[in-house]
């Protein structure tokens, strides 16, 4: 307790970085991928009915869980330091709050709660405030155009030039969609994307190529 005490307020701000609504500050925003991705959750839960808490979930697997979790349990990843277990232990606890922060529905702790979770109980409420207002406040901005986005996409490309094959990373991406070939297509047909099953079909065929 005493040394949650003594982070406290670095916690607090971490949270406040990570969460900071685009709307509270002109100089705030989010990458463009962000935006295009949450629209595209938003939007497949209403095509499909699913609702906005499948939407929240989405949205928290792909930016909550995948990302900030994994860079406040690995700053070895970003930064050149030592990880000790201490620390490692304190990290993990921070990562469980902000993981109960974004759950769709308000945790219901119990006498069986981990006491290591039951730490930051009366923070959680504050952190899924800073969660809901985040992702609502990306839902008011402006739709992200396609131009946009891939021009981010390429500013990103440059920062890893030469550290990864492309025609490696294309090959297991064709691997994948060729393998449920059938079903893409089908979807694709049955949404009326006949652009996007031209450019599919030219893929294939330059693939096919390839390997002949």
């Amino acid at each position: 307790m005493s040394t949650k005490t003594t982070i406290q307020k670095y916690v607090d701000g971490m949270f406040r970085a990570m969460l900071k609504a685009p709307s509270d500050d002109s100089d705030i925003s989010v990458p463009v991928t962000i935006k295009y991705l949450f629209d595209f959750f938003d939007a497949q839960a209403e095509e499909n009915d699913a609702g906005q808490a499948m939407a929240k979930t989405w949205k928290n697997n792909s930016l909550g869980q995948r990302f900030w979790v994994t860079v406040i349990t690995h700053p070895n990843f970003i930064f050149d330091i030592l990880q000790t277990l201490p620390v490692e232990a304190a990290l993990k606890i921070i990562a469980e709050t902000l993981l109960d922060s974004c759950s769709v529905e308000a945790i219901k702790y119990t006498k069986d709660t981990s006491t290591n979770r039951l730490l930051y109980t009366r923070e959680v409420p504050k952190y899924r405030e800073y969660v809901n207002n985040f992702y609502s406040s990306i839902q008011k901005m402006p739709t992200a155009a396609k131009n946009f986005l891939n021009e981010e996409l390429e500013c990103v490309n440059e920062n890893f030039l030469n550290q990864f094959s492309h025609l490696s990373t294309l090959q297991l991406l064709y691997n994948y969609a060729d393998r449920d070939r059938k079903a893409l297509v089908d979807t694709l047909d049955r949404e009326m994307h006949l652009d996007l099953i031209d450019q599919f079909e030219k893929v294939q065929l330059a693939f096919q190529q390839d390997q002949d």
